[in-house]
């Protein structure tokens, strides 16, 4: 298929919504740009639709909204306060918006007529899904069919498309369906799964095949106790789960793709500089800076208007001020930034490096306000949500970052193992050890040294101390200059606050690490 062709998948018409599919698309919309950092909004649509699914239409109004959905105390009085009047002329507009966005393909209509507040659910005529051939970057496309239902009280369309849209938030894919046939036509990888009931909660199991030989790639069954969320947020984490493995930077589908492609010679592919730019996320291998800048410099030339790219330039010239320190590179990122969200404002690629250009110009308040916009925008991105508790951590929100750091490893489970660092240093200065060693174990930083130095220090409060000085040694062997290095690589490579870098190079020095 040429780069301008474009297919159409034919897809089934949606029946009638039933409460179930009405409250998988109040999911999707809740999880949408327009709803997803506006909590009041967030809270009016959802107690409109729950009284309506509940037959409870006619006590719809202004006075039970405020009181019910808002919070305002019981005398509130509609006729001099406009509060929900105004809110929901903003939840119409951002269902307007929703629909002709993230929305455009959904198969359910949630809308609330002006003139009062009770919601319509309506089902969306099927018109065929147009699938363009991405060009140049010839993204991997990736096809998710309707998951088969074991159970009565399942909404598998209703899932597969929750998996579509955080897919399609992660960035680097061409995301296709949810398709209502088992065929997927111009698909490279195809995700097909089940859903099941258990006794006390929900188990999925999916599996990814590779379409151009029918290989089974990944598959996993993940299970939700009921006990620890609502039916709809169990699906919904599932259903993160799902795509955070396969899709994330590092997850299943671009790892099989950097495998089956020479990145060096396919110099003229956008994607394989994205899969370049992935590659060094693995180990935050310094060797690899330089190869992978010059690679997105080229894929943003050929594509000024794409985001990512532009963002993960960004990202790649801050590694290269991270290396070199200096200023003209941090200079480059700021521009690379203001590239990526100038083409999409709400890029998550291009909106965590702002937060980390803010921080490394010193300017804090700005990246606080900055951080604190993020944060919803990446809640499904394993990658992402690593670098903002980076953010965190710097911004001394030490339980934020950690919060951050365990959701990012959860959502994608074959993370690289520098995402022990933090939870390491945590419980070394909390004085847990045995949680400290055993995270420290899983770490995993080639030519960079301070794995072995974080373990040399917590083997030595262990009382460990020859194995602390193995350690030390496998710390010189990566870096033979760290006792100059040292105070540098944990307070600015690190960014570990002045404390815990005085602990560490405390204990190392008791190992014998500067004479």
């Amino acid at each position: 298929m040429s780069s301008n062709q474009v297919r159409e998948v034919a897809t089934a018409a949606p029946p009638h919504p039933s409460p179930f599919e009405v409250q998988g698309q109040l999911q999707l919309i809740l999880v949408g740009a327009p709803f997803r950092s506006a909590p009041r909004m967030r809270d009016l649509l959802t107690y409109v639709v729950t009284e309506a699914l509940a037959g409870h239409g006619h006590r719809i109004n202004e006075r039970t909204i405020a009181v019910e959905a808002l919070g305002r105390p019981a005398t509130f009085d509609p006729r001099v306060d406009p509060a929900v009047r105004v809110l929901a002329g903003r939840v119409r507009s951002a269902l307007d918006l929703y629909y002709r966005s993230d929305g455009a393909h959904d198969p359910v209509c949630i809308d609330i007529p002006k003139g009062g507040y009770v919601p319509r659910f309506r089902p969306v005529a099927p018109t065929p899904l147009q699938l363009v051939t991405p060009a140049p970057s010839d993204l991997p496309r990736v096809a998710v069919v309707v998951f088969d239902s074991v159970g009565p009280d399942h909404r598998p369309t209703a899932i597969a498309e929750t998996v579509v849209v955080h897919l399609s938030h992660l960035g680097g894919l061409c995301v296709l369906g949810p398709l209502h046939n088992q065929d997927a036509p111009g698909a490279d990888y195809i995700l097909r799964g089940s859903i099941h009931s258990l006794p006390r909660g929900l188990r999925v199991t999916a599996r990814l095949i590779f379409a151009a030989t029918g290989e089974t790639i990944w598959s996993d069954v993940l299970e939700q106790p009921s006990s620890d969320t609502s039916p709809l947020d169990a699906e919904d984490d599932l259903a993160s789960l799902v795509a955070g493995t396969i899709g994330d930077y590092l997850g299943v589908v671009h790892r099989h793709a950097a495998q089956r492609r020479d990145l060096d010679a396919d110099v003229q592919s956008s994607y394989a500089a994205l899969l370049s730019y992935f590659d060094y996320l693995s180990e935050i291998d310094l060797a690899k800076v330089e190869p992978t800048v010059v690679a997105l410099e080229a894929a943003v030339d050929r594509e000024p208007g794409n985001a990512l790219l532009a963002g993960a330039l960004a990202g790649m010239y801050l590694a290269r001020h991270s290396r070199d320190h200096k200023p003209e590179a941090a200079q480059q990122a700021r521009q690379a930034v203001r590239q990526g969200l100038a083409i999409e404002p709400n890029n998550p690629q291009a909106s965590t490096i702002l937060v980390t250009t803010h921080l490394v110009s010193g300017s804090v308040e700005a990246a606080r306000v900055e951080f604190d916009r993020l944060v919803p925008i990446i809640w499904h991105h394993p990658t992402l949500l690593f670098l903002a508790g980076v953010c965190a951590s710097v911004l001394g929100d030490t339980e934020r970052c950690l919060e951050l750091t365990r959701r990012s490893m959860r959502l994608n489970p074959n993370h690289p193992g520098y995402r022990y660092l933090f939870l390491a240093v945590e419980e070394y200065r909390n004085g847990n050890l045995e949680a400290a060693l055993h995270a420290a174990e899983r770490l995993r930083s080639p030519g960079w040294g301070w794995a072995p130095a974080i373990r040399a220090a917590v083997l030595f409060r262990m009382g460990r101390t020859e194995d602390a000085v193995t350690e030390l040694q496998h710390t010189y062997a990566e870096m033979p200059d760290f006792d100059q290095q040292a105070r540098r690589v944990f307070a600015e490579d690190l960014l570990l606050d002045g404390d815990l870098v005085e602990q560490f190079l405390d204990d190392l020095d008791a190992v014998g690490a500067f004479g």
